[in-house]
Parts: structure tokens; C-alpha cells; sequence
């Protein structure tokens, strides 16, 4: 099955595993008798005993290719907005990045290559993640099977910037929320290094020069959901903006379904995207201990109504005025 799985990928196509659910569907002698091809039963009882269930990789809400190129160009667009309104913002950028031009901060840094090949220019929320134990049990539960090919808006509702990640933050409704099968109590743990890619380059009074985007091509950049800033710019206005309510503004999701994202790039191939996941789940700790009038983390204003928190060194959390949307569909990833 896995050339199928490769060769729908390499197009654009999302696969659905579906099997039969009729009475008799692993019963030799009735499937022997209605099957037209003369198979003989025994042969049949043999596949039967051979079948096992194909398990995903993990189950999640897929954007297609223009949405895709649509929700990464708008990250892009409000990293670029915060670095270019708070300066604290570019000093930190510029320290670990390595970058002294925004232009190439906002757009060079964050790459996809740490995603599996058939993810790079087609952008997910998980939903469960199979190999961490349940995924089998999951698979086969009605309401999954139920929801497999159909069409669910993902609410954009921010951005969570750390040296290792930039994502988009996800608010889950009622029938997503059914669907969420993820631990929103895992930590980071060892924390990972962003990688220096500027190693033993040194600029004028020591500072790190800015440094050559990390895409070789144009072709390399628009593979990974990029364009000009006037084509980016044109995919950014096609997502439709949705007035919501969510609660807290600076806490929106405390409970159920806070670490749900949307991995828009990391520092590099030894930062995987689920680590996006993790800096979410440190950032909403951060939001709880500034509710809690724990920590006074500092604000900044960006364009529309929107803002900007720094909560620590390295941790930068962008909250819409609005929340995005983008078409999805649900279906498992199987390579």
C-alpha cells in the first residue's frame, strides 16, 4: 500500500481508508459465494486470516495546498508585524537567529524541513498522534470513522513564537474538541537548541552578520508555502476573518484542546514540528500564571487591535483581534 500512499501524496491527494462493515466481511464461505471473480474459499479464508488493519501515522484537519501557502504566508506576516512594531522583539530574534535584516527573520528562519517530506507545502492540526499507544482503539471509534473526509473550519486565533518554533495557535469547537485526541499535559522536557547557523561568523564589534536565507532557490521557497512579499501578501487576504468569542483574551484555551496548532515552520531539521506543540503548551502555562497574577509579562499593540505578549526570553504569544479560518478535512496520514 505505501507506493499508493506515496504516489497520493506526491499529488495532492488525501487518502481514506474505509473497510466494510457488513455482517459477513471476514466469513469465507459467504464471501466465497457472492465474490464473481472464482476465488475459492480457501484462498479467501487465507486473506481473511492474513488481513490485519492498516494504522495511521496520526489523524488530523489537512488544509489543501492554497490554504496552506494562504496560513503560512499570513504567519509570516504577523511575525514580520511584531518584529517590525517592538524592538525588544528584533533584539531577541536577532540573538538567536542569527538574522539582522526583518525581511530575513520574518521569512528565512522558520523552515518546513523538519516535516515528513509529503507535509511540506500542505499545513495540519493533529487530531491524535497514533504512535504514542491508542491509536488502534481511536481508529475505530464510530464518530471518527463518522467525521473521515468531511469538511471542518479550523479557527486561527494567534501565533506562538520561541526560538525553535513559529505555529498558529487553533480554537476547536464542540465537534473538533470530540475529535481531539492529543495530550495537552506533555512537556518539552530537554528543551532543543535552535541551530546557529552562523557558527564562527562574526560581524563588525562582534555581532553575528545577517545571514543567506536557508532556502538555495526561489523554486526551494515556494515548495515550502512561500512567494514574493506581493504574492504572499494576496494569500494572506484570502482567509476569511470570523468574529469569536473567546473568552480570556490573554487565556483563551485553558482546558481541553490547548495544545491544538498548526506547525508553520521550526529552526531546522533536528527541531521536529511536535515540539510546536510543546512551546504552545509553555506558553498557556504562562498565560495561566499571568491570570493568576503570578507573572506580569509585558504587552505590546500590533496593527488592528491586535497584540503581542512577551512572557519570558523566548517566548512571544501574537493574539488576533480576529480569528482566521481555513477549510480542512479530516483524514489520517498513513506514511
Amino acid at each position: 500500500m505505501n507506493s499508493y500512499f506515496s504516489l497520493a501524496s506526491k499529488h495532492g491527494y488525501h487518502v481514506f481508508l474505509l473497510e466494510s462493515k457488513t455482517p459477513w466481511r471476514r466469513d469465507p464461505k459467504e464471501l466465497a459465494r457472492r465474490n464473481t471473480h472464482s476465488v475459492p474459499e480457501e484462498v479467501i479464508a487465507r486473506k481473511v486470516g492474513e488481513f490485519r488493519p492498516i494504522p495511521a501515522l496520526y489523524f488530523a484537519w489537512f488544509s489543501d495546498e492554497e490554504g496552506s501557502r494562504s496560513l503560512l504566508a499570513l504567519g509570516r506576516r504577523w511575525l514580520r508585524r511584531g518584529l517590525d512594531s517592538c524592538q525588544r522583539l528584533r533584539e531577541e530574534f536577532a540573538d538567536f537567529s542569527g538574522f539582522s535584516d526583518v525581511n530575513d527573520m520574518a521569512r528565512h528562519y522558520f523552515t518546513r524541513d523538519a516535516c515528513l517530506p509529503a507535509n511540506r507545502r500542505v499545513v495540519h492540526c493533529t487530531a491524535k498522534f497514533c504512535g504514542g499507544g491508542g491509536g488502534e482503539e481511536y481508529a475505530e471509534r464510530e464518530d471518527v470513522i463518522d467525521s473521515l473526509g468531511k469538511i471542518f473550519d479550523i479557527r486561527i486565533i494567534g501565533f506562538v513564537v520561541t526560538p525553535r518554533t513559529l505555529g498558529a495557535r487553533v480554537l476547536l469547537d464542540g465537534n473538533e474538541l470530540s475529535l481531539w485526541g492529543q495530550d495537552d499535559e506533555e512537556s518539552l522536557g530537554v528543551v532543543q537548541k535552535p541551530p546557529n547557523r552562523l557558527k564562527g561568523k562574526k560581524g563588525k564589534k562582534g555581532k553575528k552578520s545577517s545571514s543567506k536565507p536557508s532556502f538555495k532557490t526561489r523554486e526551494d521557497f515556494l515548495k515550502s508555502g512561500g512567494g514574493s512579499e506581493e504574492e504572499e501578501e494576496a494569500f494572506c487576504d484570502r482567509l476569511q476573518e470570523y468574529e469569536d468569542e473567546v473568552g480570556d483574551r490573554f487565556y483563551p484555551v485553558p482546558g481541553r484542546g490547548r495544545r491544538a496548532h498548526v506547525t508553520l515552520g521550526t529552526s531546522g531539521e533536528d527541531v521536529k514540528p511536535v515540539t510546536t506543540g510543546l512551546d504552545l503548551l509553555e506558553a498557556v502555562r504562562a498565560e495561566r500564571a499571568a491570570a493568576e497574577g503570578r507573572e506580569q509579562p509585558q504587552t505590546f499593540s500590533l496593527e488592528g487591535g491586535s497584540e503581542l505578549r512577551r512572557y519570558k526570553e523566548g517566548l512571544w504569544v501574537v493574539y488576533l483581534e480576529k480569528a482566521v479560518v481555513f477549510d480542512s478535512v479530516f483524514a489520517g496520514h498513513y506514511t
